[in-house]
């Protein structure tokens, strides 16, 4: 689902360049950049913190390989999307189209389950980020498919922890208006594994009112 001509999805390189990204929806073709590269990186991060004796980044216990194979009843409306740059997977997202607000189940949202970089666009004690800014970039584009798909561009989530709680409050910091209409915890999402976990996780909802805020950041004219 293509963007309109007026907007271009960017993220940022090692010598502070920019460079295009692409969003499509997962394909057998991306299975070696998550099977392959991502869990031997994963792995090997994980032995490296374990013999310093260090805590691992939170992401380690993130499972994509399996995510975009998952079988189990009530996993139909997951949607996997993946960005591309340069022919190279930097990151994806998991959505749930049509899913209820947890604070005003009259409204509809674009539920994201999940929304990561790859692990070599992030910095760890073995090596240093190649890409930067996918995180935002995506989700402006969750922003844009949630309108295209019947959500009008309203967004929810759960701040997986305090990391991704920080990268949130960090998106909305600067704006002249609140960017997440309700923060609080004690709410289900629409997956079938939320009941174990949501409740103590922060939830979080973008609600469009007619604007897509997060799309505008990367209308052609703002670069």
């Amino acid at each position: 689902m293509n963007l309109p001509p007026e907007f271009s999805l960017t993220i940022q390189n090692h010598d502070d360049g920019w460079l295009p990204i692409e969003v499509v929806p997962y394909a057998e073709s991306h299975a070696p950049w998550f099977s392959g590269v991502w869990k031997r990186m994963a792995d090997g991060l994980a032995k490296s913190h374990a013999l310093v004796n260090s805590p691992p980044p939170g992401w380690i216990q993130w499972k994509p390989w399996s995510w975009v194979h998952e079988t189990k009843p009530g996993y139909e409306r997951r949607n996997t999307l993946v960005a591309l740059a340069n022919s190279q997977v930097v990151g994806f997202i998991n959505v749930w189209p049509d899913s209820p607000s947890g604070i005003d189940p009259s409204r509809n949202t674009l539920y994201i389950e999940h929304v990561a970089a790859c692990p070599w666009n992030l910095t760890s004690q073995l090596w240093q980020r190649k890409y930067r800014h996918i995180g935002p970039a995506l989700l402006a584009y969750a922003q844009w498919h949630s309108q295209s798909c019947g959500n009008d561009g309203n967004l929810s989530l759960h701040a997986a922890d305090a990391a991704a709680l920080d990268f949130y409050r960090k998106l909305e910091s600067g704006r002249p208006q609140p960017l997440f209409t309700h923060k609080q915890t004690g709410i289900l999402g629409p997956t079938p594994h939320g009941h174990h976990v949501d409740r103590k996780l922060t939830y979080l909802e973008i609600i469009a009112n007619g604007g897509l805020e997060l799309l505008e950041d990367y209308r052609n004219d703002k670069f």
